[in-house]
């Protein structure tokens, strides 16, 4: 029998315990019988390996003693060395550089400079099309110092201002990033949404898959064009959105096929660009890895597909998680782990990773 740990923050455990018990070829390990048993399983005797570790959310590093633990396969890749696809700035960089076309299909324009250090002039050509800008600090801004920007005349007098502003914050990031504001969003109930979709890697192979299905997230309040700085028109995230909404499930209803089908078209095109840049390895103690990324998608209003940013972890939010955990979990087992460890009983296809 094959051994796994499972401790999530965001799974419906029981669910996941019956996929394994329905392959007919899994043990579950508690982590209580880990921490009896450490001269046993922690890297003395090869043959008491635990073959499979799964950690999402705190609980990756609640309990970062099981990193050090010899296993077959983690759910966590080492990509310290690999920060390309996680960190925003970066990802823009670098998909500018190598694929440009692919940058200005699916991507919004960003500047990054020190507020300290700016020569505004620089990016005065940015306000001549009528674009709308967000500024707002990199790092440690909890919610803080994000500015809408309607014109270059605006945009200077909000950088002399930061300057003069006595703020801590500030002067330990100062760090900014210009940002292009998408003004005409797809809207979902009249609310302006973004969707989480989850992207998985898989160093081995250096294989990518896209999740076919993504929670959608809405702003509180409906969407208009105006008042720019009320969070509730204009911020999306779980704790605005009154149910759980899934994609594409919210959108059969609401499209044609070919309007989903192209959506689609569009995110299996962008990933596998995300997956050429994709690094990463496994780390020492275990054998093999895979990674899942939250990342998180707008649609405008004329079905066009952009990128917003890519996150280490899932971040998974709903109000009942059986749904999305059949989704992921029976997707991850499907693709990731039972090629490697085959199950004794057959298993329908699921097919919920699409390579890229």
């Amino acid at each position: 029998m094959n051994t796994y740990v499972f401790i999530t923050e965001y799974l419906n455990e029981k669910i996941v315990d019956d996929m394994f018990k329905k392959r007919g070829n899994w043990k579950k390990i508690l982590y209580k019988d880990i921490k009896n048993n450490k001269k046993k399983l922690y890297n003395n005797n090869k043959n008491d390996i635990i073959d499979y570790v799964y950690m999402d959310g705190l609980n990756a590093y609640r309990y970062k003693n099981l990193w050090t633990m010899d296993k077959k396969m983690f759910n966590m890749i080492n990509f310290e060395k690999y920060q390309s696809v996680i960190d925003k700035f970066k990802l823009y960089l670098f998909m500018k550089k190598n694929y440009e076309d692919i940058y200005k299909k699916y991507m919004i324009e960003q500047y990054e400079f020190d507020i300290y250090d700016i020569y505004p002039f620089k990016y005065k050509n940015l306000f001549e099309n009528g674009k709308l800008w967000i500024l707002k600090i990199v790092e440690g801004g909890s919610g803080k110092h994000i500015y809408v920007i309607h014109n270059y005349i605006e945009f200077v007098k909000k950088i002399k201002d930061l300057q003069k502003l006595d703020d801590n914050t500030i002067k330990k990031y100062p760090t900014f990033v210009l940002s292009e504001y998408i003004n005409n969003p797809l809207t979902f109930n009249n609310k302006k949404f973004h969707i989480r979709m989850y992207y998985m890697f898989n160093p081995s192979n250096q294989k990518g898959y896209l999740h076919k299905y993504g929670c959608i997230y809405t702003a509180e309040k409906d969407y208009v064009q105006k008042n720019y700085n009320n969070k509730k028109i204009h911020d999306t995230h779980f704790g605005s959105t009154p149910a759980d909404y899934y994609f594409p499930h919210e959108f059969i209803n609401l499209y044609s096929k070919d309007v989903i089908l192209d959506i689609y078209e569009q995110l299996k095109e962008i990933f596998h660009y995300i997956k050429l840049l994709s690094k990463g390895e496994c780390y020492p103690e275990s054998n093999k890895c895979y990674q899942i990324y939250g990342a998180d998608i707008m649609i405008t209003d004329d079905f066009r597909v952009k990128l917003i940013e890519i996150n280490s972890r899932i971040g998974i939010a709903t109000y009942d998680n059986k749904l999305l955990t059949g989704y992921l979990m029976e997707g991850i087992l499907e693709t990731i782990i039972d090629p490697i460890f085959p199950p004794k009983n057959k298993q329908s296809k699921k097919n919920y990773f699409i390579e890229v």
